[in-house]
């Protein structure tokens, strides 16, 4: 992969009113408004992009802030109030240089596909023409000519041009040999041009002539290495110019003489720059999560400014020299330099967020963050209630997840295992599981058991005793795409990379056994390694996302897919749309979807299209369900929190049309039967027609479901002591008895294969019927399931009778299981 190195440039006007503009007592936020069915945000919107900014500059009148990065948006801010006034898409590329002119009425903004586009300040129209098809493809370093009209650019075809700003027209070109260019800056007067280029050499260029005429200095044991972008900057007077020379050093030289005049050893790796516009200062930003102001002439530390867990990417001041911004991984953060204090330090995140959870029912919301802090959220006022900051290390791989009722929070955080944080003891603790090597890369919802993935093997561990249950090797070699369901059924992970043949694959995995027992194979020409896999809470669902963005829901039962939802195609000039997140609802009946482009996706199963709805900034993370099912959280890159009335939401969901007329007899016995299919299409067609008419449905499903009497428990007993009987016979009956009784003797087989000295016959017969236990419900088995699941979309008080009935008379614990949810859930 090719990397350009990207600049930015300090502007220089006249001194403002800006410090007037920013009062000392932040105003009330501008927030956006909250998306149709959100019932409240946590955290703000105020100078949220919502992914890392490598480029902000103000305006010459200190109103504007512009920022850009990696989302390949060009984001436009007012100054005070923090709201965006403009996001404009760059092409599918990520912006590498970006300028006011010098009156402040034009901004200029270049991208990797070497496009130059120019906005008018006054009403945010692009000016510039539709790009041509024949353009070259190299990333624009340029500049601002002081006639606010033209620009000076240097490419990487070794060619110096002056062009015009707006319709990109060439007025002179100059070949100044094959420079691989880092950065670039023109000193004020719009003189002279100086290029800085990975062999770290400083040129400057007469933009009359187009000669070079000076070399700067630079010290010959200075060491070659970058690990962030290059900055440039002159300072107003045009008799400094200050450069990041290497990882750890910036140089400042006297222009007139091209020496060194000041030499600036960072205390850590170097990240952003910028020097004030009268020369005698310049900040630094560095690895150490420290910005420092520095005295030009002197080169002592003035002020540092501390962002813990976070290493500021891009610096600048404000037109008059009294404040200074820095831009983190999500948030661009304001500095008064005279008062040594922050601005606009609102409340939430500072770091994109990456886990919520919720807990004591829907009241209660925890959050945690890159900035490294936990937080504890009212969700029905609002207030912050709780924060724990410094976490020794931030979320890292699975999901944070509620535990011990809804009490408490479990979360990874990298190779330091698993913590745990109760509010009602308001501290963190380790959770066991810091010593398991490797790093924890899924979580069971119920917190049980964890996943850890090192080298060509996942190893299971119970959290609350951090006992290792059982190694499972994975195919061809392990990787971070996996997932934990609840009840310590099934284990599932994507393939890795080394045979081309089985990226796409899927593999689920028997927690009791260890056995690979279902390869997911969808029907891709190409390679699609999976991106994201999320088991249903009644596991007999799991959603594979794969690297073409298209999501399928597996029915694990039949290994075939009850839902396939195709790639959301991008708008024009956006960049593609990833999904990000998803979830299942506590139901398993919709999943839902978070995209890299900050929408939310519902998709209810057999029931129409998905609802698509704007919800963040940024892209969404995370997203997380409230037991009762009335709530979601969705969490994002841009610090935000949102709160979904969930109802809503799924009544929002696009329906089929209704059924013209009742259902005839033959239509229902056709319908019931297509529930015992592996056909996904037939299925959902079934469980729609008969979710439609519950006065022909309920009594035709009442007549159809019919309680199963299970075998007594000494007849189960009796059979697991009976499968190593010498005799053929008896063992052949004991294990068709224990093969009827299904889901009715698995504790029974589980307990005789872990507490008792087996022959090897009973051993060899009791795992089988493990293993087809393993392997899920038969198609004809999932027929009660699939007719319970119309019932309870029907909803009607006969279909409530129907269910109370059969649960009371039924002995199969599959069926009676799913019974007692769904009336719960019919209570709501």
């Amino acid at each position: 992969m090719r990397f350009f190195w990207l600049f930015t440039v300090v502007l220089v006007g006249p001194a403002s009113s800006l410090a007037d503009s920013i009062p000392p007592v932040p105003p009330a936020a501008v927030e956006e408004p909250l998306p149709e069915s959100a019932l409240r945000r946590f955290g703000t919107t105020r100078f949220r992009p919502g992914a890392q900014q490598n480029f902000i500059a103000f305006s010459s009148d200190g109103r504007y802030l512009a920022s850009g990065g990696y989302d390949g948006k060009l984001h436009i801010w007012e100054v005070p109030s923090g709201k965006e006034l403009r996001s404009f898409p760059m092409q599918y590329n990520q912006i590498n240089a970006m300028r006011f002119s010098p009156d402040g009425k034009f901004l200029a903004a270049g991208s990797s596909d070497g496009l130059i586009r120019v906005w008018s300040t006054g009403d945010w129209t692009e000016r510039t023409p539709p790009p041509p098809p024949n353009r070259t493809w190299n990333p624009p370093f340029f500049d601002w000519l002081p006639d606010n009209k033209t620009l000076v650019r240097l490419g990487q075809d070794g060619r110096l041009r002056i062009q015009v700003a707006i319709s990109g027209k060439e007025l002179q070109s100059w070949h100044v040999g094959q420079i691989n260019v880092a950065a670039l800056a023109t000193r004020p007067d719009g003189k002279i041009v100086v290029s800085q280029g990975y062999d770290h050499l400083l040129r400057a260029w007469d933009l009359t002539s187009g000669q070079e005429i000076k070399t700067f200095e630079v010290p010959a044991n200075s060491a070659r290495v970058y690990r962030s972008y290059p900055r440039l900057h002159f300072s107003a007077d045009g008799k400094l110019l200050a450069a990041s020379e290497n990882e750890r050093t910036i140089l400042i030289w006297n222009t007139e003489t091209g020496k060194i005049v000041r030499r600036l050893e960072m205390q850590g790796y170097f990240q952003g720059m910028a020097l004030a516009p009268n020369g005698r200062v310049i900040a630094t930003s560095a690895g150490d999560s420290t910005i420092r102001l520095w005295g030009v002439s002197s080169g002592r530390e003035l002020r540092a400014f501390d962002t813990p867990r976070e290493s500021a990417t891009a610096l600048t001041f404000s037109p008059d020299g009294k404040h200074l911004v820095s831009s983190g991984a999500a948030a661009l953060r304001f500095w008064d330099i005279e008062n040594d204090r922050e601005l606009f330090s609102e409340r939430g995140h500072r770091g994109a967020v990456s886990g919520v959870a919720f807990l004591h029912g829907s009241s209660r919301l925890v959050s945690i963050a890159s900035d490294a802090t936990l937080r504890y959220w009212d969700c029905t006022t609002g207030a912050e209630l709780d924060r724990y900051s410094s976490l020794q290390s931030y979320f890292y791989g699975a999901t944070m997840v509620a535990v011990d009722g809804g009490k408490s929070v479990l979360f990874p955080t990298g190779n330091m295992g698993l913590q745990r944080w109760t509010p009602a003891e308001g501290k963190i603790q380790f959770a066991g599981l810091s010593t398991m090597g490797g790093y924890v890369s899924s979580m069971a919802p119920d917190g049980e058991v964890a996943v850890t993935a090192a080298g060509t093997s996942y190893r299971v561990f119970d959290v609350r005793t951090g006992r290792e249950l059982r190694s499972i090797e994975a195919p061809e070699r392990q990787t971070n795409v996996n997932a934990l369901s609840t009840g310590r059924r099934y284990f599932a992970a994507g393939h890795g990379y080394r045979d081309p043949f089985s990226q796409s694959h899927v593999s689920v995995y028997s927690l009791a056994t260890g056995r690979r027992w279902r390869p997911l194979v969808p029907p891709y020409a190409q390679p699609m390694p999976a991106q994201r896999i999320v088991f249903s809470p009644d596991t007999r669902f799991l959603s594979v996302t794969y690297s073409n963005n298209e999501t399928r829901v597996w029915e694990l039962a039949t290994g075939l897919p009850r839902l396939v939802l195709p790639a959301d195609p991008p708008k024009p000039g956006e960049p593609y749309r990833n999904i990000t997140a998803a979830v299942f609802t506590p139901d398993s009946r919709c999943l839902i979807l978070g995209s890299s482009a900050g929408q939310l996706i519902l998709c209810e199963m057999d029931r129409g299209e998905p609802l698509k709805l704007e919800a963040h900034r940024g892209p969404i993370q995370t997203l997380a369900c409230s037991p009762d099912g009335e709530r979601l959280a969705s969490g994002s890159a841009d610090t935000s929190i949102l709160l979904w009335n969930l109802h809503e939401l799924r009544r929002r969901t696009p329906q089929r049309a209704p059924l013209a007329a009742e259902p005839t007899t033959d239509d229902l016995e056709h319908a019931w039967n297509m529930l015992g299919t592996t056909y996904e299409k037939a299925v959902g067609e079934a469980l729609w027609l008969l979710s439609q008419r519950a006065q022909a449905t309920v009594p035709f499903l009442r007549t159809k479901l019919q309680p199963v009497r299970a075998p007594l428990p000494a007849d189960i007993a009796r059979w697991v002591a009976e499968v190593g009987d010498r005799r053929f016979a008896t063992r052949e009956k004991a294990t068709l008895g224990l093969a009827a009784a299904g889901e009715n003797a698995r504790a029974e087989i589980v307990q005789a294969l872990t507490g008792q000295q087996l022959n090897p016959e009973a051993r060899r017969r009791l795992e089988q019927l493990l293993r087809r236990l393993e392997e899920g419900l038969t198609p004809v088995k999932l027929q009660p399931l699939r007719a319970i699941e119309a019932l309870e979309r029907l909803g009607a008080p006969e279909a409530r009778s129907v269910l109370e009935s059969l649960g009371q008379l039924t002995s199969d614990v599959v069926v009676k299981d799913e019974i007692v949810r769904t009336l719960e859930r019919m209570k709501k």
